[in-house]
């Protein structure tokens, strides 16, 4: 058995994919494997993969036969591996120099095995290089540490790797946020979770092509997105801490597609169905969706050149009713 299996999902990077490929490629474990997954890339994407093929041995070249989204295709991933641990990389990233190896080697220092082990993660257009301070308190369950922690660790799969018999069962929902459920579902499930956050992985936020399908024009994916929820819910159970942090998360999906609907061109009248269907189904699930849509790192996010944060709430709830008047007009 390898030591780790790193997906990665590949469909129309040719700008950044060999960026991506070197920093991944560039330690020299032999004892992993690299399950790089074409999903019928139309832009010479498939060219560039053949060729580090030739040159690394550590890469198996897998192809879909049609294009399948990253959800399936990550599922695939998981599938097909054969490593002790699992990683995933999104195809126009980068990672320091033995980021998956740090996090696997944090999994051997310890005498029960960890099911997820968590990396450091950076955007790439953020200038802060703090250093990163561990969460997790060793001395104390992880079962106790849960709902805080799901709360402040950043909703990603690509930062952390996963123990084959835990997400051997598991799998990406074909959903928009697909990250923010597998997440919570994982984070929900595993017993054992390390931290080692000495070495980054770096989310490129730069690059302007990545998630913005689901936001330039209507895809029908709102339905899916009510399907999510309860698919998710189910997930959660009974903890009304997780179910609390989780309505955190969600909300990021709603005001997406909120704010996207006032864009798409499509009929007055459809517009005011969907956006009304969007907005109903929100405060009927969270009834303080305002309330807790702007009450903690969404601040940040929409008004970061004001300092002040009773200024920002007060600048947000304002937005809000601007936007408010916007929907009414359709």
């Amino acid at each position: 058995m390898k030591e780790m299996s790193i997906v990665v999902p590949v469909y129309n990077k040719v700008k950044n994919l060999e960026i991506s490929l070197d920093s991944l490629l560039a330690a020299k474990n032999g004892n992993i494997e690299f399950l790089v997954i074409d999903d019928k890339s139309t832009d010479g994407s498939l060219d560039i993969l053949k060729k580090y093929t030739e040159k690394d041995s550590r890469i198996r070249l897998l192809e879909n036969m049609e294009n399948c989204g990253v959800s399936y295709t990550r599922n695939k991933g998981i599938r097909e591996a054969t490593g002790e641990y699992i990683g995933f990389f999104d195809a126009d990233d980068t990672i320091d120099y033995g980021f998956y190896q740090s996090l696997y080697q944090k999994a051997m220092r310890k005498r029960k095995k960890p099911e997820i082990v968590i990396g450091d993660f950076r955007i790439k257009n953020d200038n802060s290089y703090r250093a990163a301070e561990e969460r997790l308190k060793p001395w104390i369950p992880f079962s106790f540490q849960r709902s805080f922690f799901i709360n402040e660790e950043v909703i990603s799969c690509c930062n952390k790797i996963y123990h084959h018999e835990f997400i051997e069962d598991k799998s990406f929902p074909d959903y928009i946020k697909e990250d923010c459920y597998f997440y919570m579902w994982t984070m929900r499930e595993a017993k054992r979770v390390e931290e080692n956050l000495k070495l980054s992985y770096y989310y490129h936020l730069d690059n302007s092509e990545r998630n913005i399908d689901y936001f330039i024009k209507p895809t029908g994916k709102f339905v899916e997105l009510i399907e999510a929820h309860n698919w998710m819910i189910q997930k959660i159970g009974d903890s009304k801490k997780l179910r609390s942090v989780f309505g955190l998360l969600e909300t990021y999906s709603y005001v997406d597609l909120l704010r996207a609907c006032i864009d798409w061109n499509i009929p007055p009248q459809e517009k005011k169905e969907l956006v009304t269907t969007i907005i109903d189904f929100c405060i009927e699930t969270y009834p303080n969706i305002d309330k807790t849509l702007f009450g903690r790192n969404v601040l940040l996010f929409y008004d970061d050149e004001i300092k002040n944060k009773n200024q920002k709430v007060k600048s947000l709830e304002q937005k809000v009713r601007m936007l408010g008047s916007i929907y009414k007009k359709y």
